[in-house]
Formats: structure tokens, C-alpha cells, sequence
């Protein structure tokens, strides 16, 4: 893939600018209380292309859909997308920016601004499809796949070569009234909420009889492909599972986003919240 240059993304950003300044009304007026506002007056990140990348991933990120697909966050006027559109032209583009992620990231507002202006002209009748789509596998023999790339990651969906894939799919075809899929909140919710369960049930254990020793903990930051830092703590301890048997367990305490330089004073700033 080539790497677009500086040129070809401000560009990009004047196909944001122009429809942004005439949006339907439609489209929420922005305020001080909107996203967008609470974003761009937040703190920034270490180098500009970190401060970017956590604003459009808090304003335009994949999770800021709602249940049809559109972004929630979008609002008109010179607090809701003016604001962005005076940030992204102040900004230069050659100083240490990952252009091709940012193209990404980009193109997700820019087709949001084209489904709106084509919704209102009474052009688009269809449903709009979701903020990323999958571009279809095509299909030669069976040695000779190629393999569907994610636009935001750029790797091989192995997903669908996995076994419990197929068997998600076989069991969906027994459903006699369809397989009903839960939306992007409704999902987020019910991980939240069996998170949060694991962590009760942990705590109620390691303050049980069974375990009397001291709990050992190993944490591990990385960063994705977007840039995003990561930053998880796992705890270790022994546990008597019967009088005079021991066994050795483990699990994840939490994780949290590192929004900041790993640094030495960062992560253990992190850990303390994790385990306090």
C-alpha cells in the first residue's frame, strides 16, 4: 500500500471542511456540552500525532457508532465540527505523523459528512452501512485465497478460518426466527458488566480461606497498530485447593489505556489505579 503523503491528507481535511461548514439542520448544533467540545478542550498526548489520534478515536473512533451505524458525536457549528475543522488546519502534516492512519481515520468522517448531506437531499434511501465494512473475499480455489484485508489494521481476517467460527455459523443456521445481534452499546454494556462480576468474584476469593500467601503480580504495556498504548496487571498466587494440595493460578486484575509516554513515573501511576 502506498503511504499517502502530507499534500494528499490536507486534501482529505479540505473534503472535511467544506460540508462541514453547511451541514443539514438536521444535524445537532453543537455546545459546551457536546463530545466534540469536551474532546478538543481536553488534555493532549505526548507528540502531536498521539493528541490526534486519541481526539479522533474519543470523537470518530469505531465505537462511536450507533445501533445503525452512524456517528453519534457529529454536530454542527463552530463548537461541534468547526472546532475540528480549525484544529486539523492548523496542523502540519510532515512532522512525525503516521499518514496512513490518519487517512483511516479520516475517511470514516468523511463518508459519515457524505451520508449526511445525501440523507437530506432525499438521495439515500438505503440503509447506511456500518463505519467499517469487509471487503468481500475473493474466491479462486481452495489453495488460492486471498484473504480480505481490515481497513484499520491491515491484516488477514483469520478470524474466519477459525473452528469456532464456523461452528457460530452452523449453530446460526439451525435458528429457526433468525439470530438477533446485539448493537455496539448493548455489547460494551454486557463486557463492562462481566468484567466488573469477575473482579467481585476474585476479590471474594483471594480473600478466602484458600489463599494465605502473598499475591505476586506481572504487568506488560504494548502498543497496536493505531498507536494506542495498553497497560495490563496479572495477578499470581497459591492456592490450597485440598489439605496438603497446592496449585499455582492466575488471572488478569485489569487493564487500562495508556494515553501517555511509558515511562517509569506513567506506569506506576497506572498500577496503583489498576490495584488501588
Amino acid at each position: 500500500m502506498k503511504m499517502p503523503t502530507p499534500a494528499a491528507i490536507q486534501a482529505l481535511v479540505k473534503t472535511i471542511t467544506a460540508p462541514s461548514s453547511n451541514l443539514p439542520s438536521s444535524v445537532k448544533q453543537g455546545s459546551k456540552s457536546d463530545k466534540i467540545w469536551t474532546v478538543m478542550n481536553g488534555g493532549e498526548g505526548e507528540t502531536l500525532h498521539e493528541t490526534f489520534n486519541r481526539r479522533f478515536d474519543a470523537m470518530f473512533g469505531e465505537d462511536c457508532c450507533d445501533s445503525n451505524g452512524r456517528l453519534e458525536y457529529v454536530c454542527r457549528g463552530k463548537l461541534g465540527l468547526g472546532l475540528v475543522c480549525l484544529y486539523l488546519s492548523k496542523i502540519d502534516w510532515a512532522v512525525n505523523f503516521l499518514l496512513d492512519l490518519v487517512e483511516i481515520k479520516l475517511q470514516r468522517l468523511v463518508s459519515e459528512l457524505k451520508y449526511l448531506h445525501e440523507s437530506d437531499a432525499g438521495s439515500n434511501t438505503q440503509t447506511r452501512p456500518a463505519c467499517h465494512t469487509i471487503p468481500t473475499a475473493k474466491l479462486t480455489d481452495e489453495n488460492n485465497l486471498e484473504q480480505p484485508k481490515l481497513p484499520s489494521q491491515r491484516k488477514p481476517v483469520q478470524a474466519l478460518k477459525h473452528p469456532k467460527f464456523k461452528h457460530m455459523i452452523d449453530v446460526a443456521l439451525c435458528a429457526t426466527e433468525g439470530v438477533k445481534i446485539s448493537g455496539q452499546k448493548l455489547t460494551w454494556a454486557a463486557i463492562k458488566q462481566s468484567f466488573q462480576t469477575h473482579l467481585k468474584n476474585l476479590k471474594a476469593e483471594l480473600n478466602g480461606s484458600k489463599v494465605s500467601g502473598e499475591i505476586s503480580l506481572t504487568c506488560n504495556a504494548w502498543q497496536v497498530g493505531n498507536m494506542d498504548g495498553y497497560f495490563a496487571v496479572t495477578g499470581h498466587w497459591i492456592e490450597e485447593t485440598a489439605p496438603m494440595q497446592w496449585e499455582l493460578k492466575s488471572t488478569l486484575v485489569g487493564f487500562t489505556w495508556l494515553c501517555n509516554a511509558h515511562n517509569a513515573e506513567h506506569l506506576g501511576q497506572a498500577l496503583s489505579k489498576l490495584v488501588d
